[in-house]
């Protein structure tokens, strides 16, 4: 009786430690899987923190540049300069040009963190639609042109450094109603293509530089016809009264 007491002893035992563990294993993957949820639901919340982030940070830029053009009827340099710092600032660009038309070429008229050299590079080259540049491209092909790495594209022919090689380019077109009217490029001295969100708001930048551009011709021409009108009615003042 004792010996089957005793085995049936340790049987009971065996069991117990089997329960045990399983508990304890069961205990660790519910732990395991509580862990990965909070993970998640943290790196979810920092992802909806740098998006809320940034869209306040673009819409407090947009207010800015907004309010520069209200202001700077007719300083459209003023307005110009702004945009590309913003622009090239938000999207972590090391480097930004705006080109306006003039004729049947567009001319470098705004930049940002540019060296010398290749300010002067891009007045005395202005670029006409075609392959050679990025913003060439964007204005031949009328839509949005994004190269990671130019060093490796064959038909750049442009401005292969500011200092450091130039890397990555971003180039979009300007219009006013089917027109063209110019171009933004942004680049980086980095291997480093820009983002899907970047792009979009690149894209409404050089929308409000279409804006500034317009309203100061608007506003110039209506100051010169007003000049005009009150010469002419001088002119015949003087007449009368003759």
């Amino acid at each position: 009786m004792k010996r089957r007491s005793r085995a049936g002893g340790k049987r009971v035992k065996t069991r117990r430690h089997k329960a045990v563990a399983l508990k304890r294993s069961n205990t660790s993957k519910a732990m395991r899987r509580v862990s990965s949820a909070s993970t998640g639901d943290e790196t979810e919340i920092s992802r909806l923190r740098r998006q809320l982030s940034e869209a306040l940070e673009q819409q407090t830029a947009t207010a800015d540049v907004l309010k520069i053009i209200s202001r700077s009827t007719f300083d459209l340099q003023t307005v110009l300069d702004s945009l590309i710092e913003t622009q090239a600032r938000l999207c972590g660009a090391n480097r930004g040009v705006i080109f306006r038309r003039n004729g049947d070429s567009y001319h470098g008229v705004a930049f940002y963190n540019t060296s010398p050299e290749l300010v002067d590079f891009i007045r005395r080259h202005p670029i006409t639609p075609g392959r050679q540049s990025i913003s060439a491209r964007a204005l031949l092909e009328r839509r949005t042109v994004h190269v990671a790495d130019v060093q490796a594209d064959a038909e750049y022919k442009y401005a292969l450094s500011d200092g450091d090689p130039i890397r990555t380019i971003l180039g979009v077109p300007m219009f006013r109603g089917d027109d063209l009217v110019g171009s933004v490029t942004l680049y980086k001295l980095e291997l480093q293509p820009f983002t899907d969100k970047q792009i979009e708001m690149v894209t409404t930048f050089a929308d409000q530089a279409v804006i500034a551009m317009e309203n100061t011709r608007l506003m110039t021409e209506t100051r010169e016809a007003l000049e005009r009108q009150t010469a002419t009615a001088a002119a015949g003042h003087q007449q009368l009264s003759r």
